[in-house]
């Protein structure tokens, strides 16, 4: 990757994060992080991966919330950012955290099992 689409990256994550702190705060969505941005070389596609910390909310609800904002979020971006192309985002969950509570349940019952 190139330091300049790393930049582009880095800043699309700030910004992005900025709107979705004012635009989405109040869906119930819960603590919503931008956890990585991978904007494609000619800036054509970039994927926003995400992790909610909510589990009473489904994966699904928020993809879809993310979704209906993304074009107005690409428009206060080409208003806001002076790039010559914004891409179009698309939004992705990020499966880190739903991993590391999978291996924490795991040691837990490990642990559990040596007690016994």
């Amino acid at each position: 990757m190139s330091h300049r689409l790393a930049q582009i990256n880095e800043l699309l994550k700030e910004e992005l994060s900025k709107l979705i702190l004012q635009e989405i705060d109040d869906d119930g969505l819960g603590l919503l992080t931008i956890t990585k941005v991978e904007t494609a070389p000619d800036l054509s596609n970039a994927r926003v991966w995400i992790s909610c910390y909510n589990p009473e909310i489904e994966e699904k609800k928020v993809r879809s919330i993310l979704g209906k904002k993304a074009k107005s979020f690409r428009t206060t971006l080409k208003h806001t950012l002076s790039l010559k192309r914004v891409p179009y985002l698309n939004f992705k969950m990020d499966p880190t955290a739903a991993y590391v509570d999978k291996i924490e349940n795991l040691l837990n019952q490990i642990k559990q099992n040596k007690e016994k």
